[in-house]
């Protein structure tokens, strides 16, 4: 080494080693390697390097690469696409053989000067003579067109051909990085897509959209049927994804955006609006089209949001013809909730999670809109769960009916509505399970808080008193060895939904019995005061007539026949006096008597009739009358008692955010405007809070 720097190199050694050095290029881009040593022609490029021939060296090298890659380029004939591959691999071995032999110039000259290295300074010449000659350029981006297009009009093509060519415009395309080490810098190939994006994926994508484009227009204009649609656009999305592997992966997005605009965007509006479209393939239960479609339409938001419209407007569509047609509807509307669940179910194995939950929640509030629409839905559940909870619960049926109970906006009105077949099941104890009724009770408290379950559960607590009680009450007649046969039940006010009725006058032998259990509570619950419910009970009596009979009556009916035991003749005007009911009433309850021919009715003269048989009048059921000032004044209290809640925890909120958290929090109903405004008013009123401002309220209380 220290020999070499004391030696001398004049011009003409350094002209003569350059020009041995140049023939060798010339035979390294021939592939002539067999003439050469490597060992001798790094020696001589090193002897020119240091010895300060660094410039000369570089700039002749440019010119002689410039003179190979012309002529390498050159011999790329008609088919373009194997001779672009071909001559591009004998320049990378060209480019390689050159970084080796001048490796010490490249390392302790052009990369401290963070200049172009000899791999770079090729790639750049290649690319530069392929593609600024307009002609050449566009003959090879065509040639790697039609490979394409061969292949996807069936024809043989050699898809590898593509890949590699298309690997080589983002080759030639490479930009260094230098790292700065503590004795050395070091350089580092990175690439960069531009010119592979300039060159051919634009052209590409702009053929690919014209192909697809026309191709699915002639499907349109020959009415092909919407399924056959499908299944062509699936095919090609297939084959489409298949031919990707052959692409870089910047363009993979790109290529598969292209195709769903082309296809699925283009032509969405006709597959879910055309005759035979996605509203008939719902309707005739076709699932696999209806998931072929939506595997699709997944691809593309808008497509995606049109197919969960589409959905959303079936589902209630279909759910207002169930309402209209008035018959079954709970039954009709059972079996298309299990079917939209089905059909949700497979639909939500594809997809990403926001379009599971988007398509998810359409569903959910097409269902809602249906069960919301209208009351009928909402009585025919609670009578559903009435017959469950009276024949026997099964497990599927109770789940599928609190399923569609989570749907109903109005809970407190479905409370309401359940809490009268409750009452009914408890005072006639026609019940299967008291274990199935509180489990049920226990689901809609965990579902809605116990705001819904609070009078169910105090209802189960005042009739098993109500047992106790009589019990008691049984026990202190035998002490008195008084003999009666009278049960009660003894309900709280306020919590059964029991409609209050004006009493009428009682026969004495009733009187005694009601008179005997007055006396008999006053003096045991000095504090309480009793309110007699005749419309709920019911009288067992026994008849002697030509035969003995049984009658099982409600109380006033009993009160009327018990008056026929004195006298067998009675004006319906003296009956309505002696009684103190409304003559509208007193008919409406002889009626059933006289029909099965236990009263006789002569104009407005009823006489008892001798002859009689098996009679079991059963008694008069609950009142259904409408119960919105009840609803009301619960909701009232509710909702106030959450405004409290909220504004404790917060102290300060504008109108708007007090609402958003109400809304957050409500479980029991759908809080309107009016109703909130009211409950607002009431709470400052009492001092709960005070306005700041305009629009703000202050927690005081």
């Amino acid at each position: 080494m220290q020999k070499l720097l004391n030696e001398t190199l004049s011009q003409k050694e350094a002209d003569q080693i350059w020009a041995e050095l140049e023939i060798a290029c010339y035979r390294l881009s021939k592939q002539e390697t067999k003439y050469l040593s490597f060992q001798e022609l790094y020696h001589g490029a090193y002897k020119l390097i240091i010895h300060k021939y660094s410039d000369m060296t570089h700039d002749n090298l440019i010119k002689t690469f410039q003179v190979i890659i012309n002529e390498q380029v050159s011999k790329i004939g008609y088919e373009s696409v194997g001779d672009f591959i071909k001559i591009f691999e004998d320049v990378k071995s060209f480019s390689q053989h050159i970084s080796g032999v001048f490796l010490y110039m490249e390392k302790n000259y052009l990369i401290p000067k963070k200049q172009k290295t000899f791999q770079q300074i090729i790639f750049e010449l290649f690319k530069t003579k392929c593609f600024d000659d307009q002609g050449l350029s566009n003959r090879i981006v065509q040639s790697l067109l039609s490979i394409v297009k061969q292949d996807r009009t069936g024809q043989q093509s050699d898809k590898n051909k593509l890949k590699a060519a298309l690997q080589i415009l983002i080759d030639l395309n490479q930009k260094t990085l230098f790292k700065n080490n503590q004795y050395k810098i070091d350089v580092e190939y990175i690439q960069n897509e531009e010119f592979y994006k300039n060159q051919f994926e634009r052209k590409y994508l702009n053929e690919t959209q014209k192909f697809y484009k026309d191709e699915f227009q002639q499907y349109i204009n020959q009415s092909l049927w919407v399924e056959d649609f499908i299944k062509k656009i699936n095919e090609r999305y297939q084959q489409e994804k298949q031919r990707m592997q052959y692409f870089p992966k910047c363009s993979h997005i790109k290529i598969q955006d292209t195709f769903i605009k082309s296809t699925i965007q283009q032509y969405y509006p006709d597959i879910i609006q055309k005759g035979q479209g996605l509203f008939e393939f719902l309707a005739n239960n076709q699932i696999n089209i209806v998931i072929e479609i939506y595997k699709l339409f997944v691809l593309n938001d808008e497509a995606f949001n049109a197919f969960s419209l589409a959905f959303h407007q079936y589902v209630a569509s279909t759910g207002k013809e169930i309402l209209r047609n008035n018959q079954n509807v709970l039954e009709d509307f059972i079996e298309l909730y299990n079917r939209v669940l089905s059909i949700n179910q497979q639909l939500q194995l594809y997809g990403s999670q926001e379009q599971k939950f988007l398509l998810d929640k359409q569903i959910k509030d097409s269902l809602c809109s249906v069960v919301n629409s209208s009351n009928q839905i909402m009585q025919q559940l609670s009578k559903y769960f009435d017959e469950l909870l009276k024949k026997g619960i099964n497990d599927s049926q109770i789940e599928t009916g609190f399923n569609i109970f989570k749907l109903i906006y109005s809970k407190d009105s479905f409370e309401l509505m359940y809490r009268k077949g409750l009452c009914s099941r408890l005072l006639d104890g026609n019940s299967v399970s008291e274990d199935q009724e509180r489990l049920l009770i226990n689901r809609f408290k965990v579902e809605c808080g116990s705001v819904m379950t609070m009078k169910m559960e105090i209802m189960y607590q005042d009739i098993f008193k109500s047992n106790n009680e009589y019990l008691e009450y049984k026990f202190y007649l035998d002490s008195k060895r008084i003999q009666s046969d009278f049960e009660i039940k003894i309900l709280s006010q306020g919590n059964w939904p029991i409609k209050e009725q004006n009493n009428f006058a009682l026969h004495e032998d009733l009187q005694y019995l009601k008179t005997l259990y007055d006396n008999y509570y006053i003096n045991h619950h000095s504090k309480r005061k009793l309110f007699w419910c005749y419309h709920l009970g019911f009288v067992n009596i026994k008849g002697s007539f030509d035969q003995k009979k049984e009658l099982v009556c409600s109380v006033l009916q009993a009160n009327i026949l018990l008056f026929f035991n004195q006298l067998r003749t009675f004006k319906v005007q003296s009956l309505v006096q002696l009684i103190g009911q409304e003559q509208e009433i007193i008919q409406q309850e002889i009626q059933p008597m006289i029909q099965l021919g236990l009263l006789i009715q002569n104009g407005d003269v009823l006489s008892s009739k001798l002859k009689l048989q098996r009679l079991k009048v059963k008694q008069e059921q609950l009142n259904n009358d409408n119960d919105t000032k009840e609803l009301i004044l619960d909701r009232k209290l509710y909702l106030e008692s959450l405004i409290v809640r909220i504004m404790k925890a917060r102290k300060q909120l504008t109108h708007d955010e007090l609402l958003i958290e109400v809304e957050k929090l409500y479980k029991f109903f759908v809080p309107d405007q009016q109703l909130f405004k009211g409950c607002v008013e009431s709470l400052i009123w009492k001092d709960y809070m005070v306005r700041d401002g305009v629009s703000s309220y202050v927690y005081k209380a």
